[in-house]
Order: C-alpha cells, then sequence, then structure tokens
C-alpha cells in the first residue's frame, strides 16, 4: 500500500480501475432501468397508462386486440386487468396478454343477421341478431319476406341494410353499439326500390349500396348517407346475387 502511494502512476491506475468499475455498475443499473420501462407505440409510458385505463374501463366486454408486428387480431372478452397484462377470455381458453405488445384495441362486438323469409303463405317478416360471443338472439322487426341482407360501416355509422322481398322495400337496421337506437329500424326505403330485391352489397367505401331486384331485372344504387335510392341500373333475366370489390391491375 505504501509502495502504491509513492508511485503516481500505480495510483492513476488504481483509480482509473476504480472509476471503470463504478461506470460498469451505473450502466448495469440504468440497463436494469431501461429493462423495466413499459414500451408503447409512441414510446411514452403515458400510452401505455391510457391502454391500461381503456382495458380497465373494458372490463367484461368483448374486445378485439392488434398486437405489435402480428397481423391478426385477438378477440375475447376481458376478464382482468393487471399492472401489466390482460386476461382474455374466448374461444381460444385463457390468455394473458403483455398490456405493452397491444399496438391498437377495438371495442368491437360480432354479430349475425339472419333474415326470416318464412314461406309463400306465411312470409316471415323479422330478422334475427344472433351475438356471437354469447349465442344469444334478439328479434327485429321488419318488412315482409325478408331475403338478402348486406352491413357496413357507412360515413353516418354501422348500418345494416334488409331486402324486403315481398314488399319491395328495404329495411336499415342502426348497427352501432353506441347508438341509442342499436339493433333497431331506422327507416325504410320504399320509393325507387324495385321489384323483389333479394341481395345487398356495400362498396369498399361504403358510401353505396348495390341492390339486385330479381323481377324488375335492375339492381337500385343506395346511397348510405342519405339512405335514398340514386339510380336502377338495368342489367340481365332475374338477377339475385350482387358482389361489390375493387378489382385492380398489378403494377
Amino acid at each position: 500500500m505504501a509502495n502504491e502511494r509513492n508511485d503516481p502512476e500505480k495510483g492513476a491506475v488504481k483509480d482509473k480501475l476504480y472509476a471503470d468499475e463504478i461506470k460498469i455498475e451505473a450502466e448495469k443499473v440504468e440497463m436494469k432501468v431501461e429493462k423495466f420501462t413499459v414500451p408503447s407505440e409512441s414510446g411514452s409510458t403515458n400510452c401505455f397508462q391510457d391502454l391500461r385505463k381503456k382495458l380497465k374501463r373494458l372490463q367484461g366486454q368483448f374486445i378485439s386486440l392488434t398486437l405489435s408486428g402480428c397481423c391478426d387480431s385477438i378477440q375475447g372478452s376481458v376478464f382482468r386487468v393487471d399492472k401489466g397484462s390482460v386476461i382474455l377470455t374466448g374461444d381460444f381458453g385463457t390468455r394473458m396478454i403483455p398490456i405493452c405488445a397491444i399496438s391498437s384495441i377495438d371495442a368491437c362486438r360480432v354479430y349475425a343477421y339472419v333474415t326470416n323469409s318464412g314461406t309463400l303463405d306465411n312470409l316471415g317478416n323479422t330478422v334475427s341478431v344472433i351475438d356471437t360471443a354469447t349465442n344469444t338472439v334478439i328479434t327485429i322487426q321488419v318488412g315482409v319476406g325478408p331475403a338478402g341482407v348486406g352491413i357496413g360501416r357507412t360515413p353516418v355509422g354501422t348500418s345494416v341494410y334488409v331486402l324486403n322481398s315481398g314488399d319491395n322495400t328495404i329495411s336499415v337496421i342502426d348497427a352501432d353499439p353506441d347508438s341509442p337506437t342499436f339493433n333497431t329500424v331506422i327507416t325504410t326505403i320504399t320509393k325507387g326500390v324495385g321489384n323483389s330485391p333479394s341481395d345487398a352489397d356495400l362498396t369498399p367505401d361504403a358510401r353505396k349500396v348495390y341492390v339486385p331486384n330479381n323481377l324488375s331485372n335492375n339492381v337500385s344504387v343506395i346511397n348510405t348517407i342519405t339512405n335514398t335510392i340514386i339510380t336502377s341500373i338495368p342489367v340481365g333475366n332475374l338477377p339475385n346475387a350482387v358482389a361489390v370489390g375493387q378489382v385492380c391491375s398489378m403494377i
């Protein structure tokens, strides 16, 4: 020890080694802190807290989650929200998902709308709505002899278009869960509908609905913002079904 004190060079080396040790320990501590910092899509822990608060508000509800770096969404009911994870239950069983891995949350429920057309002697006039998360059913009164049905998120909200082939009308059902008129008929289109409407499909932007009229040999086009028929297009004999989609050239 006396030699080290009397030898400035050795003392400087020891001081440097001691300083390096302190630096290494500090880096270890910094790495630990970084390891336990919650990542988020915005790089801020505030985003994590916002997601956690939103998930807590949705506890018990059916949601759809998208995970970072993953294409398929995960749908299930929020069973519990812990400090850093959410527990979902669904057809897949029970799954614990880190909140920091979630890129988006949609509080969506999936419903099936089934038209009950009845028979020629006893035409149906209802739509059965199945909650696919619980398989419970509610019934909505529509026009006479409902046949086809189309659904889409339009510029004014999610709507279901029911083609009533028995009285040549189209019932429009509000399918927005946050609306006070959810799963009720909000309007019935009567003007401009052809004879025996049979099917419906929406354009990709959901601004129009195309409806083939089986006995009129034409297709009615609905403006989804005003829910009115804007034109009728002559087509072939007995049009029955329709599919609307984008057809793109490869570049």
